[in-house]
Parts: structure tokens; sequence; C-alpha cells
């Protein structure tokens, strides 16, 4: 994953002692932050002089964004509450490749030397994908207010491209309304 990917991804703070519920926080969020595409970043409070205060009588924080979700508990429905409404309250960026979300699902097809396959698929009106560096692969969806960038991707697998739009998640499926695509 490269810095311009990184800076789109929703950061979620986990602010914890050496406590048995501290282990439990970090490993549902470590979860979490995977099937959301988010940034988990651990701060030891017992290894923090500035911090030090906080062991035992408020760990575990979380904070999402900068924003404080929960103290002193190990919330995962509240994690998640926060997490899917914050990657669905703001446009989000992707950097990845076009792929053919009909061979990603039946074969694993990744875009190279799969273009041609690629363009019949999405010409028969099969759905497209972008595959990110780091795994993940989302459905890409038409803006109805412009579909031009969405049509764009359809002309183009197995490119690397920036999408921007808004990220949505939905019984396990990540997709995103795409806005805005720019080929590298």
């Amino acid at each position: 994953m490269n810095d311009q990917e990184e800076a789109y991804r929703t950061k979620v703070a986990l602010y914890r002692c050496t406590c048995r519920h501290c282990d439990a926080a970090e490993e549902d969020l470590r979860k979490l932050c995977a099937r959301y595409g988010a940034v988990l970043e651990v701060q030891r409070v017992d290894r923090d002089e500035r911090l030090r205060g906080f062991a035992g009588w408020s760990t575990p924080i979380v904070a999402i964004d900068g924003v404080g979700v929960t103290q002193f508990k190990v919330d995962v429905k509240a994690w998640e509450e926060a997490l899917r409404a914050r990657a669905q309250s703001r446009p989000s960026a992707l950097l990845g490749s076009v792929v053919d979300m009909c061979c990603w699902f039946k074969l694993g097809a990744r875009p190279e030397g799969h273009e041609a396959c690629a363009r019949e698929c999405f010409a028969a009106g099969g759905p497209v994908g972008i595959a990110t560096s780091d795994g993940r692969v989302f459905l890409a969806l038409p803006d109805k207010r412009d579909p031009s960038a969405f049509q764009s991707l359809k002309e183009r697998p197995g490119e690397k491209v920036l999408v921007e739009g808004e990220v949505r998640m939905r019984d396990g499926l990540s997709g995103i309304v795409v806005s805005r695509a720019e080929f590298s």
C-alpha cells in the first residue's frame, strides 16, 4: 500500500494497557479493521509516560479518525457501528486495478493477462471491481448523476486506477459508488 491510498483509510486508535480486556479489544479491533479496510494504531499506555495515568482506569479507549467511541469497555457492536457510519459518511478513494468480478469470484483471476476476457464480460454486463494492493476487492457501482467515471473502468481492465466515491458495505460485501476515476 502506498502513502496516497493510506491517506484515505479510516484510522482506529486503541489506547491499551496489559489487561485481558485490552487484549480482547485489540483482537476484536484487528478483525473489524480487516473487514472495513481501516488501519489500527495501538498505543500502549503502560509504556508511555504521558499516558500512564490511563492504565487500568480508562482503558481500553477507542477512537475512530480522532473521535472517541468507547472508554473502559469492550463494545464490538459500537465499534462496528462507528466504522460502518464512518465508511458511509465520507467520500473515499481506492488505489487498485480494474477487475472482472465474475472471474475474480470464480477463479480468483487477477487483471494481469485477463484483460480480453474481462472486456467480454464487461460488454455482456458483468460486474466491475477494484482490487487494492492489500487484497481487498470492491464492487464498482455507477453514480446515477454521472456514470462516465464508472463507464471508463469498463474500457480499461487490468489498469491501475485511483477511484474516488462513496464506499458502502452491506452484509460483508464492499462497494464504491464511483464519482471519479484517474488512471496512472
